[in-house]
């Protein structure tokens, strides 16, 4: 059934009743994707409405009214009026967190720069002074780091933080590096989260831009990297992911794996097999969006022996220690449902999400992400 959190107005649903109040299609790929289909006419997303017949905008919305009493949730000044594009699920969000939305000739940009102007400001640093990297560059953060000082006010901050991360792919690693330490951060833990905010201070109108694709079938391609036992405290990797769909980035993530790796190569393996299953769930939910056959992913990789130890059986004798749920990757290659290929360090794009660099290389890979500055576009 669906409900209605006071404290935090979100539609909240499962599928069974929801599918039929709505009539609506749920995804085998994500059950959260809701599909509904005049007659005749195009699928409508049921979170995102996107359709110029005014009164079907209004049609879902008044019959959840009617149900659920979301008058709360989705007041009528956050929906789509005719010939316009909304997104419910984004208006829904609470006034502090939510996103802005900046529409040109082909063009999309994301932000939260009111959110981000906020943070400095709640953590009592309004007028500190902004820098051009989130992190110190090969700063290394361990849980012996100065004196303990407030856990609660860190907590709070990072959380805080946290959301910026849905617009921000540049903050990811510093944001989940730094969250390592919520339990009882020291002295530096406290610095590197200021550092952060000042960061955030000189990057606040920052955003995503996504441009109309002019392919006629879309491309998924995705960027796989480690950094090997870069953890001091339990000699843990960080992995990191990122998707294209086309030129448009469309997921991040900057992970520590549950395991320690015993070599580069298998640090890279295992941070392979993780943006394979990606891949996969996200060329299945495209196929099932566009009524069209899964297509094969295109995954780049750095490390040549990690890619060698994917395609080649012979190779598989030997890294029998590996967790079995990381060989999924050799499957999905075998099947061709994953292309690996090897990329150059200078062209490897998940360097973002595993590693502290200075400006001239953080400003360009942040760029070629389709981090802007939306204020200027």
């Amino acid at each position: 059934m669906g409900f209605v959190d006071p404290a935090a107005p979100l539609l909240v649903t499962s599928g069974g009743d929801i599918v039929k109040i709505f009539d609506v299609t749920v995804e085998s790929g994500d059950p959260c994707i809701l599909v509904y289909t005049p007659a005749p006419g195009h699928p409508v997303n049921a979170v995102k409405w996107n359709h110029t017949n005014h009164s079907l905008n209004h049609q879902p919305v008044a019959r959840l009214d009617l149900n659920f009493a979301v008058a709360e949730a989705f007041p009528p000044r956050c929906r789509p009026g005719p010939n316009q594009a909304g997104a419910l699920l984004l208006s829904a969000l609470p006034a502090p967190r939510q996103f802005e939305v900046k529409q040109s000739d082909g063009e999309i940009a994301l932000s939260q720069s009111a959110y981000a102007a906020k943070i400095p400001e709640y953590a009592g640093m309004s007028d500190c002074n902004a820098c051009q990297t989130p992190l110190e560059e090969r700063q290394k953060l361990s849980k012996d780091c100065g004196v303990a000082t407030d856990a609660t006010k860190f907590r709070s901050i990072i959380g805080s933080v946290r959301y910026i991360v849905n617009t921000r792919p540049d903050q990811a690693r510093s944001v989940g590096v730094t969250s390592r330490y919520m339990e009882a951060p020291g002295a530096q833990h406290w610095a590197a989260v200021k550092h952060i905010l000042r960061y955030l201070k000189g990057t606040q109108s920052y955003g995503l831009k996504y441009r109309k694709g002019t392919s006629a079938e879309p491309s998924l391609v995705g960027f796989s990297d480690s950094d090997h036992a870069g953890d001091p405290d339990d000699r843990k990797s960080t992995t990191g992911v990122i998707y294209f769909l086309g030129s448009s980035l469309i997921t991040w993530a900057s992970q520590k794996p549950k395991v320690v790796a015993l070599s580069s190569c298998e640090a890279e393996y295992i941070a392979a097999a993780a943006t394979a299953c990606q891949g996969v769930w996200l060329s299945r939910l495209l196929a099932e969006l566009l009524g069209t056959a899964t297509i094969a992913v295109k995954l780049l990789v750095d490390n040549k022996s990690a890619i060698a130890l994917s395609k080649n059986p012979v190779h598989r004798d030997r890294s029998k220690h590996i967790d079995t749920k990381f060989h999924f990757i050799c499957e999905c290659i075998d099947d061709g449902r994953v292309k690996i290929d090897h990329v150059g360090t200078a062209g490897q794009l998940a360097d973002l999400l595993t590693k502290s660099f200075g400006r001239v290389k953080f400003v360009e890979l942040w760029q070629m992400l389709g981090v802007v500055d939306v204020q200027r576009v």
